[in-house]
Order: C-alpha cells, then structure tokens, then sequence
C-alpha cells in the first residue's frame, strides 16, 4: 500500500557523531532541554525509552499556559540508528484546534557518515486530512527549531 500522501518528511545534517544525537532522546532531562519548537518548551517528560514502553510529554507555550499532554509507545528502537513511536494527543488534539487528530507513527532514523549525522524523521499520519491539519499548525517548522536545539545538546554530550 502507498502510504506517500499520508508521509511528512523533515531531514537535517548535524556535524555530530549519531551516537550523542541519537543519547540526546533516551533519558527525559535530555529531551526537554530539546524537544519541540523554541518557546514552547517541555515541562512535562515521563518516558521509559526500551520497546513497548510509554512516554508522555507537554509543552508549555509563551503565555505559560501548559498543552495537552501527547505520547505513545516505543515500537522499535536500534542504538544510534533508529526509534520508532506512535504518538497522540491525549486530548484528541482539541488544545490544538485539529479536526483530525488520531495516532501517527514516527521514524527517527540516524545516519552517519564522517563524524555527521542526517537525521530523518518520518511521520506517517492516518490520513491525508489529518497529515494536513497537523502541517497545517506548523508541526514541520517545530521539528526544524527542535533540531537547531538537538545538535546543540548533542554537542554538549560529545563534550
């Protein structure tokens, strides 16, 4: 089945060894000093990064005002190569104004090559409407700022 329209893709080279990159989404106080866009940072993290497991987080927005909680459960995960989660608004996606939230699966997949990593986050959505909606509140533009944050974490950690 081709699932292309229902596919979002974000991809950055960062001039860090995966592995650090790849450390910077295993242990909770790593992913809140990064994770989403700048301004809204994580003030919620609950995660146990082995398969099968959950993980939970929240940002909170400029007006200090906490979101909906959003998580799911770690599907598949390779050290330094790949993770794979689902992940859904607990809320249904109403704090977010989206018509049509449900659960999406994301790839992170890390490739290295010369002490650079590509990284690559591959969202598959339910549906073409839900893939819009969420584009649409600016999901790829949070990925990007939450990667200028990452290579700088994973920097520090190389360090």
């Amino acid at each position: 089945m081709n699932t292309d329209d229902r596919t979002a893709t974000v991809s950055r080279v960062m001039h860090v060894p995966a592995t650090y990159i790849f450390a910077a989404h295993a242990k909770p106080a790593h992913l809140m000093r990064w994770f989403g866009p700048v301004g809204y940072p994580v003030t919620l993290c609950e995660t146990d990064f082995r398969v099968g497991s959950r993980w939970r987080m929240a940002m909170t927005g400029p007006d200090d005002v906490q979101g909906a909680p959003f998580g799911g459960t770690y599907m598949d995960i390779v050290p330094d190569s790949r993770i794979v989660y689902d992940n859904r608004f607990e809320d249904d996606g109403t704090s977010m104004n989206l018509q049509n939230a449900g659960t999406m699966v994301m790839t992170t997949i890390f490739e290295e090559e010369n002490g650079a990593t590509t990284i690559t986050v591959t969202t598959l959505f339910a549906s073409v409407a839900m893939k819009d909606d969420y584009l649409g509140v600016g999901m790829t533009k949070g990925i990007l700022s939450g990667f200028d944050q990452l290579e700088n974490v994973a920097r520090t950690l190389q360090t």
